[in-house]
């Protein structure tokens, strides 16, 4: 259910492509697209990798990991420069391990993942896209209490 929070929550306020493309159904497919994307990617860093350096300890293992992430994800042309862009991959792997960790599912851990792709996806924070952040934070944290307290 928590994968699919994002996808729900930018298919209903839409994502603003151009004219020709109504924003419900781009919002819609973008997210699924990167869904997709994600899922297959957390197979890997949380499916796999993850379990294989679980013998190290938390630490060490999630900055091996984060590292890795880092040097997957660098983009010569991005707008971050090399120290900002390595922080923001060791905390969003930090984070991203945290759900991994705490739901015993990488599926969880994509869902936040696509959320990470859909927002800044253009390099810019619309509105639509801070509120379809936000909005998905709060379902999740509603999903996690009712499912902690059952």
């Amino acid at each position: 259910m928590i994968v699919l929070v994002p996808a729900v929550v930018f298919t209903i306020i839409g994502i603003y492509k151009s004219s020709s493309i109504n924003e419900h159904f781009y919002g819609f497919v973008f997210s699924i697209i990167a869904l997709l994307y994600a899922v297959t990617e957390e197979i890997f860093w949380r499916g796999y990798l993850l379990d294989a350096l679980r013998p190290l300890n938390k630490i060490a293992y999630s900055l091996v990991i984060g590292i890795l992430w880092w040097a997957w994800h660098f983009r010569f042309n991005s707008r971050f420069d090399f120290t900002r862009f390595l922080l923001i991959c060791l905390i969003s792997f930090f984070l991203l391990c945290g759900f991994a960790n705490e739901t015993k599912s990488y599926l969880t851990a994509a869902g936040l993942h696509s959320l990470i792709i859909i927002t800044p996806s253009d390099g810019e924070m619309s509105r639509v896209k801070i509120t379809g952040l936000c909005v998905s934070v709060v379902i999740w944290l509603i999903i996690g209490k009712i499912w902690k307290t059952k």
